[in-house]
């Protein structure tokens, strides 16, 4: 990879800046098992510039320093979400195919599932504001996947905000569930809700409105 130019590591400045501010300023719901990480909302920007890579990497860094977890996140987390902006790049040379169709298709089924067991479920009340949130979200996502599928657009942008969705769910679970006494499954089934609300709910549409002002370009 050429090395980042002035402007570039300028936006790599501000999107780690931004990162950790977001955290911060959302500590109570920036950590744990239970939580919607609002500044994940910037994971999406790989698939606008490169300098996002490692400007998420040292920002969730900064933040998972004072977000109190321990060693544990410090060094893992920001692994992960680099590992997931690499994806989240990758994503953006994505031509439209069969596959490219399926991936994109894949979180708007998961947005409805978790939607469908937040309001089943309704053991508390969070769950049923979670819940018709998430239900919100699967029917604007469903509107907007089958608006760009039915106008022969690359599906593409929709796979951007699934790395970090997965990635997080699953990989932070692995050491944060055991830290916290959680089941992994169930730390993976918050985890990727929290993700799923941040980076579809919110990224998503920052992420288009972006790509149509022609930010970062």
């Amino acid at each position: 990879m050429q090395k980042l130019t002035a402007r570039e590591l300028s936006a790599a400045g501000l999107i780690a800046s931004l990162y950790t501010i977001l955290s911060l300023v959302f500590l109570p719901i920036s950590f744990g098992v239970y939580q919607v990480r609002i500044a994940e909302a910037l994971t999406v920007l790989p698939f606008l510039t490169r300098a996002a890579i490692p400007g998420l990497y040292i920002g969730c860094l900064l933040a998972n320093i004072f977000g109190g977890m321990g060693w544990l996140d410090i060094v893992f987390g920001p692994i992960i979400t680099l590992a997931a902006a690499m994806l989240t790049r990758l994503a953006a040379h994505m031509s439209r195919n069969v596959a490219t169709i399926l991936l994109a298709g894949l979180p708007v089924v998961l947005v409805w599932v978790s939607a469908v067991y937040f309001l089943i479920s309704a053991a508390e009340t969070w769950f049923l504001i979670v819940g018709s949130i998430l239900l919100i979200a699967a029917l604007v996502l469903t509107l907007l996947f089958y608006r760009l599928w039915s106008q022969g657009s690359n599906l593409n942008i929709f796979i951007a905000p699934l790395p970090p969705v997965v990635l997080n769910a699953f990989g932070v679970s692995l050491y944060l569930a055991p830290l916290l006494g959680f089941n992994y499954w169930f730390s993976v089934q918050m985890i990727g809700v929290g993700e799923l609300i941040a980076c579809y709910l919110i990224g998503l549409p920052v992420l288009m409105a972006l790509r149509k002002r022609k930010i970062f370009t």
